[in-house]
Formats: structure tokens, sequence, C-alpha cells
């Protein structure tokens, strides 16, 4: 797995198209958690395609803590785990997830968005540990953490 961060529009797309290109071919999945109908993984279906890539993972888990539930620990056990273990199942496959850093910058006073700053700081912890690759993407320039 390879997870890229970074602010908003600084490039992360662009980034992953360009230096990825190998894998996000013809045989790729792009699943976009910004639009509505894709903001929540859980119905993101399994797919024959050897590179699946989401995009905004921050939405996802957004939404998911806006229905109730609670922690980003639980999204990722019910969730990304299955989408971890898809991709170890082959060694051609390849899962890329790309989130958006909320995470500095001035705490939020709302208590739901301190909240969801919280855990997106603890699901992207989880990520980084679990990630073959971990990118930070500033202004269209990508650092490897590993």
């Amino acid at each position: 797995m390879y997870f890229i961060t970074g602010g908003a529009f600084n490039g992360k797309k662009r980034w992953v198209l360009t230096n990825y290109s190998y894998v996000v071919k013809d045989d790729c999945k792009w699943y976009h958690c910004y639009t509505e109908k894709n903001k929540h993984i859980m119905n993101l279906p399994y797919s024959k395609e050897s590179t699946l890539v989401i995009e905004g993972i921050e939405n996802s888990l957004e939404e998911y803590l806006k229905h109730g539930h609670c922690t980003a620990k639980d999204f990722y056990d019910r969730y990304l785990l299955r989408l971890i273990t898809w991709e170890q199942q082959d060694e051609k496959r390849k899962l890329i997830i790309i989130g958006t850093d909320m995470t500095k910058g001035v705490v939020p006073m709302d208590k739901g968005a301190r909240h969801f700053r919280d855990e997106l700081g603890r699901l992207y912890q989880k990520l980084v540990q679990l990630s073959d690759d971990t990118i930070i993407v500033w202004f269209g320039l990508g650092q490897s953490l590993s």
C-alpha cells in the first residue's frame, strides 16, 4: 500500500499520475471520495483491476463519523483492512490511498470538527505504519518518509 498526503490543492493527484504511472493505467480503478455518491467507501465494490486508488479518504472518514460511529480505528477495521487484505492476496495488486492533511494548523473550536481532526490524525498514523511508502506532496513536490 502507498499513502500519499499533503495539503489541499497541492498536487497529490497529479503526483500520483506522474510518479505511479506504471501502476495507474488501464487496469486501475480510481475511486473519488469527493462526490456525494462515493463519499463512503463502504459502497466500494471489489474490482478485477490490479490497482485501486482511493482519493479523498478524509471525506469518507468524516462521513463515517457523522453517522454516529466513534473512531478511526473502527473505520479502519471495517473498511480499510479488507482493502489491504485484497492487495496482499496478489502481489500484482496495488492500493494507493490519497488523503488531504487537515491536522496541522489551528485547532477547531467546534467539538465535532475537533473530533474529526483528531481521528483523521489517528487514521493517518495507522496508514503510515502499514504503508510500503508514504509520500508528502507540497506544491507538487513529493517527499518520501520511508
